[in-house]
C-alpha cells in the first residue's frame, strides 16, 4: 500500500492495529462533534503548492507561553502513547525533545522507563 494522504494513513492503521485499540485512536469522545467540526475545518484549508522555491533559510520557530519553539508543535496528551508501540510515550518523549518541542507528560505515564525518561530529560520542554 502506497501512504499518499491522510485517509491512506487511517486505512493503514485499521489493517495494522487490533480493532479495539484503532476504534479508540480514530474516534472522538462523546458524540464526536467536536471531531467532525475539525475535520470539516480541515477540510476547507488549501495549501498552496510551491515547488522550486528555495527553502534553505525557511525558520519555522514560534513562541508559546513565553518559550521559543523549534516549530509550533506541541504533542499532548502522550500518555497513552504506549498503546500504540512499545514504550511509546517514551519514543514520544525523545521526539519532542530531539525535535525542540514541547510535550505535555500526563498521569498515564507510569511505567519506570517513561519516569526515568522525563527525569534524565531536564533539558526538555514540557507544558505541565
Amino acid at each position: 500500500m502506497i501512504i499518499a494522504n491522510i485517509a491512506d494513513f487511517r486505512e493503514a492503521a485499521r489493517r495494522r492495529l487490533p480493532h479495539f485499540l484503532f476504534e479508540y485512536v480514530d474516534g472522538g469522545s462523546y458524540a464526536e462533534e467536536t471531531l467532525r467540526r475539525n475535520i470539516s475545518d480541515l477540510a476547507g484549508i488549501a495549501l498552496r503548492q510551491r515547488v522550486l522555491a528555495d527553502v534553505a533559510d525557511i525558520d519555522l520557530s514560534a513562541e508559546l507561553l513565553g518559550q521559543k519553539l523549534a516549530m509550533p508543535v506541541a504533542l499532548a496528551p502522550i500518555g497513552l502513547a504506549g498503546m500504540n508501540a512499545r514504550r511509546g510515550e517514551v519514543q514520544a518523549l525523545r521526539a519532542a525533545e530531539t525535535a525542540g518541542v514541547p510535550a505535555s507528560e500526563t498521569r498515564a505515564m507510569r511505567s519506570p522507563a517513561c519516569r526515568r525518561a522525563i527525569r534524565v530529560s531536564a533539558t526538555s520542554r514540557s507544558l505541565c
